[in-house]
């Protein structure tokens, strides 16, 4: 191959490997800030502007710890070559923690963001301050006061509501709950203090103070010292006791005066009724003791825990003392009735069965009798004997066939003991009677049908149970019609609230009349036998050529539809290209083909698309939509979404992005892979939007830059170093005519004769007017058939994720062609 076929190729390679580098390659923008950094007040605003100068389409958002409660106007604009201020407003609430906090501002053109920070110092601009009390001793029965100051230090009026906490919380009482002060206001609060006659120690007092219109408050805290001046003690011997019922337990309660006078206890006891004490009084001399009884008797039918509290209190210091007592009295004569149902359904005329267990919880064996509480139910037993633990089941019979009404029951069965009432068990469950015909109530859809004589026709009717329980329905049909009709199947079993199809097959035969006809579909229960519903159907039955078949909807198109990638901007050479493919290419106004037979019946999830390869109905976002594939041919289909009647055409490798439901966002990516056998298949995605922009360099290194300038200059480098390298080749080829004669004529003037020099020339010219012709031939079918290719194939496309390989590729070539021509005068500069 000689050079200049080289150059021809080199340079074809280049221009169109440049033309795909810098694609799409657009403008940077700048963001000048004003201000970054300000101090407000909780429930003041700032103000930030930002200056944004470039061309694009922008959007703007906020992110940071100040974000929730900063606002940007605008959020979105765009730019010719022009400046635009963004207005950033900060209005930290009441509820906002004073504290410094970040702001970022965001600015997106699709290509690249900028973001821009700003420091927020929310200023605690609500403040109070509460001056404690001293602490006092005080003895119990009596009352002290204390003195607390509170100032408020902040910048505003604020409202305080005030309350007390701590442990004395219950004892004391504010001289106000509510106060208003000014900036730098204070005002003294008093807190009495009446401690409790059975107090003693040291407790806290503490006083709280909320501001209304902020998060502001504060606490202040004091002690009080309660001390020792009535002092006595108790105990009892048990804490806790297990026992039968129908036993008796005592317990002893020991008190000790331990102060040093004489002093009288009073006793009151809470529990049961059958918990005791054998006095209610005691006088006790000082350092002297006493003990009083509790007695516990608890009877028949008592179980379970009980809480036993006996509270002592002296008369003289009025202090209180308790003491708590667990009884846990277990039933040790007893009995269970086990019913497993909770709730039943029975239908009205029917009886049923149920096994119910009866078990003797007790310690002993007893006689136990069964009571029913109505007369509709009966048990297979009237009494049982059982020992202790003993289990035995017993049939429950229920029987609504005389005339109970319907409705809902408890059914309640009682196991008593044979010697007292007081042993006893009980369960129960609810019944419903329900009456027949909600019991199995059934639902026909069913259209009516034009038919023609001497042909057939399959409808599908639909049987819903709208009663309560699963049934087995026996369908029939009847009426004028039904002499041509068939239904299948006859017999259908349908959970409640569930439905089943049912076919009807119609076939009038050529011999039937013309007109209207009559059938009625009817439905009985299996189990009662009787019609639960009907439903007429009106056939209409038509000469065959009263009966116009249903003609396909054809699609006119009268736009080129281009997929996404080739649908934005075009270079030279795209339009170049678009011209060519218009030009070999055949323009239809309207396109036919065959179409698929629909099949929509299933409905997926867009999730759950692949390959599709005939109509399908999908869900998107909780909506349904319908694809449908028309007008196939041998290399295009057309694809119809329904939900916002978009169509468009498709070739084979070609994509398209569609917007399914109308939000102005592409949502599905619907490819043609292939058509065989005049089946399409199409691959359907769905669009999953970015989750996290990525870094460009101008966010890694702090520098304006686009990776796309570096793809474009170093093509441009590339093709410089290849036009310089082949300089002489390419003047050479772009010489005149005469000018190669003259040129080669000088060459051969010490070789030939003047006479011969002439004669060459003139055969030269020819030969290289010839020559000249048939390169500009061979430069325009190359240019052509890569164009082919790389149209048919979309190559550009194809190879644009490749380009920093080719790039690179190309750069290694370059090297090599320039150690290969300049070895020499290299390997002599070295030497």
């Amino acid at each position: 191959m000689n050079n200049k076929k080289i150059v021809i190729i080199s340079l074809v390679l280049s221009i169109f490997l440049f033309s795909a580098l810098i694609k799409n390659v657009n403008a940077d923008f700048s963001v000048k800030d004003t201000q970054s950094e300000a101090i407000v007040c909780p429930g003041s605003t700032t103000l930030f502007t930002s200056d944004i100068e470039g061309t694009g389409d922008f959007s703007v958002n906020l992110e940071g710890g100040a974000s929730s409660f900063s606002t940007v106007v605008p959020l979105g604009f765009s730019l010719i070559a022009d400046k635009k201020t963004l207005f950033i407003y900060s209005t930290p609430n009441s509820r906002v923690i004073p504290g410094k906090y970040n702001l970022n501002l965001l600015v997106n053109d699709g290509k690249q963001v900028q973001k821009s920070l700003f420091i927020i110092n929310v200023a605690d601009c609500h403040k109070i301050d509460i001056k404690n009390a001293p602490t006092k001793e005080v003895c119990g029965c009596n009352s002290e006061r204390y003195s607390f100051m509170v100032k408020n230090s902040g910048n505003f009026q604020e409202t305080y509501d005030l309350s007390l906490g701590g442990s004395t919380s219950q004892w004391g009482l504010t001289s106000e709950s509510v106060i208003t002060l000014n900036p730098g206001e204070s005002r003294e609060i008093f807190i009495d203090i009446k401690v409790p006659c059975n107090s003693k120690g040291v407790f806290d007092i503490v006083l709280n103070a909320k501001s209304r219109s902020s998060l502001s408050s504060a606490s202040a805290k004091s002690e009080i010292n309660v001390k020792k001046c009535y002092d006595y003690t108790t105990s009892i011997e048990k804490n806790f006791i297990s026992f039968c019922e129908r036993t008796q337990q005592i317990i002893p309660l020991k008190i000790t005066n331990a102060a040093t006078e004489k002093n009288t206890y009073q006793l009151k006891l809470s529990g049961p009724a059958w918990a005791n004490l054998d006095r209610k009084t005691s006088t006790i001399e000082a350092l002297d003791q006493d003990t009083i009884n509790l007695i516990l008797s608890p009877d028949y039918g008592t179980n379970g825990e009980f809480d036993i509290d006996v509270q002592i209190e002296d008369i003289n210091g009025k202090i209180k003392l308790e003491n708590n007592v667990r009884a846990n009295v277990n039933q040790c004569n007893n009995v269970e009735v086990i019913i497993p149902q909770e709730n039943e359904r029975i239908c009205q005329g029917l009886d049923k069965v149920y096994e119910i267990s009866i078990k003797n919880t007790g310690q002993f064996p007893k006689m136990f009798k069964l009571f029913k509480n109505h007369e509709f139910v009966r048990t297979d037993k009237d009494s049982l004997n059982l020992n202790p633990g003993e289990e035995k089941d017993v049939s429950l019979e229920v029987d609504t066939s005389k005339n109970v009404p319907s409705g809902t029951y408890d059914i309640k069965i009682t196991s008593v003991a044979s010697d007292t009432e007081k042993i006893k068990g009980d369960d129960s469950f609810n019944l419903e009677v329900i009456s027949g015909s909600e019991c199995y109530k059934p639902e026909i859809k069913v259209s009516d049908i034009k038919i023609a004589r001497d042909s057939s026709i399959s409808q599908a009717i639909e049987i819903l149970n709208n009663g309560r329980f699963e049934t087995t329905y026996n369908i029939g049909i009847s009426g004028t019609a039904s002499s041509f009709i068939q239904l299948n199947p006859a017999t259908i079993s349908i959970k409640p609230g569930k439905s089943e199809i049912v076919y009807l097959y119609a076939y009038p035969s050529p011999t039937t009349k013309t007109g209207d006809y009559k059938a009625t579909i009817f439905v009985r229960s299996k189990d009662t036998d009787t019609v639960l519903g009907s439903k007429n159907i009106d056939i209409t039955v038509l000469a065959s050529e009263e009966l116009s078949s249903t003609e396909e909807p054809t699609i006119n198109t009268t736009t080129t539809i281009q997929d996404n990638q080739t649908a934005k901007k075009e270079g030279f050479f795209s339009r170049v290209g678009s011209w060519l493919n218009s030009y070999l290419t055949s323009n239809q106004s309207e396109i036919t083909g065959r179409n698929i037979i629909d099949n929509t019946t299933k409905i997926k999830d867009i999730k759950d698309l692949s390959r599709v390869t005939e109509n399908t109905k999908f869900v998107y976002n909780n909506e349904e939509h319908e694809l449908l594939i028309s007008n196939i041919k041998n290399d295009s289909v057309i694809v119809v979404i329904k939900s916002n009647s978009t169509a468009f055409q498709l070739s084979i490798n070609q994509e398209k992005d569609v917007d399914v439901n109308g939000d102005g966002k592409k949502d599905i990516k619907i490819r043609l892979l292939k058509i065989e056998n005049d089946i399409p298949s199409l691959e359907v995605k769905e669009i999953s939007l970015e989750t996290e922009n990525k870094k460009s360099l101008s966010e890694k290194f702090g520098i304006n830059f686009n990776i796309r300038y570096l793809y474009a200059g170093l093509a441009l480098i590339a093709v410089v170093i290849i036009i310089l390298l082949f300089r002489n080749q390419i003047s050479e080829f772009l010489e005149d005519d005469e000018e190669q004669i003259a040129k080669k004529t000088s060459r051969n003037e010490n070789e030939e004769e003047q006479e011969d020099a002439d004669n060459l020339e003139d055969e030269s010219s020819e030969k290289v007017k010839e020559l000249k012709i048939g390169r500009y031939v061979i430069a325009l079918i190359l240019l052509a058939i890569i164009y082919f290719v790389f149209r048919k194939y979309d190559l550009i496309e194809k190879l644009n994720p490749y380009r920093a390989f080719i790039l690179g590729a190309l750069i290694v070539l370059l090297i090599i062609i320039i150690l290969v021509k300049y070895w020499n005068s290299m390997t002599d500069f070295f030497v």
